[in-house]
């Protein structure tokens, strides 16, 4: 489980992400929902002890993270970033790197779980970005985390690769954080919701309890028709033209 309580990170001269609470069970798919530079990514990299921040308490498994370096932080959250690079190495090679024990068989088998065996001896810098996006996530994987925190882990994918990778990430042991744009598919694949704007956490809760057309006008400053999913026991939007 992963619990924090009053983080504050300032970005920039005007803008900080002041976190009151935020909490993430062992298993459970969280999404975090905003509006374009309402503080999300940088949430996330707080949450890495990327950039410096400030917290009343932050726990990992019963364990206290300001105590831990970045080696041992490693040992518990994996990210599969927003923007991928275009590396020369082999997306073999590449996943090895983030193997605590690496072999052939054990990069074979993280590929074939996704479906991205076939990937193994090419080059990332002759991937399509989706590619790249999925081998990172193979990576992150390598890594045998306990959190997964996913930058946008749908960007650059086309609409049956988005789901194909939502479908993946919902069947995954490990607590997964997801940044998302796409307020159908948090609805859809997350079981708990944090919605941002300007830094701070406006509602969260259950998608069925939280995730309502006065809400979203609240976060995105959108009017949406709502309905329910006629498949999924979810809410669905619809853009009001």
């Amino acid at each position: 489980m992963l619990d924090i309580v009053q983080l504050h990170a300032d970005i920039s001269p005007r803008m900080s992400v002041d976190i009151a609470h935020f909490m993430a069970h062992k298993g459970q798919k969280v999404g975090i929902l905003g509006p374009n530079g309402c503080g999300k990514s940088s949430f996330i990299k707080a949450m890495l002890q990327f950039i410096p921040a400030k917290s009343h308490s932050y726990f990992i498994d019963g364990k206290d993270a300001h105590q831990m370096s970045r080696r041992e932080l490693a040992e518990y959250l994996a990210l599969v970033p927003q923007h991928i690079p275009e590396l020369a190495f082999s997306a073999r090679y590449f996943i090895e790197l983030a193997c605590p024990n690496p072999t052939r068989k054990a990069v074979d088998d993280i590929l074939s779980q996704l479906g991205l065996l076939h990937l193994a001896d090419s080059q990332l810098d002759q991937l399509s970005g989706g590619e790249r996006q999925q081998i990172y996530l193979a990576r992150a994987l390598a890594q045998q985390p306990q959190i997964l925190l996913l930058d946008e882990p749908t960007n650059h994918l086309d609409v049956a690769n988005q789901l194909c990778m939502l479908d993946t990430i919902e069947t995954l042991p490990q607590t997964c954080i997801l940044v998302l744009h796409d307020i159908n598919l948090a609805a859809r694949y997350c079981d708990y919701v944090y919605m941002m704007k300007q830094g701070r956490l406006v509602c969260h809760g259950k998608p069925n309890a939280i995730m309502t057309s006065e809400n979203i006008q609240a976060v995105f400053g959108l009017t949406m028709i709502t309905d329910r999913h006629p498949k999924a026991d979810c809410p669905r939007f619809t853009y009001q033209f």
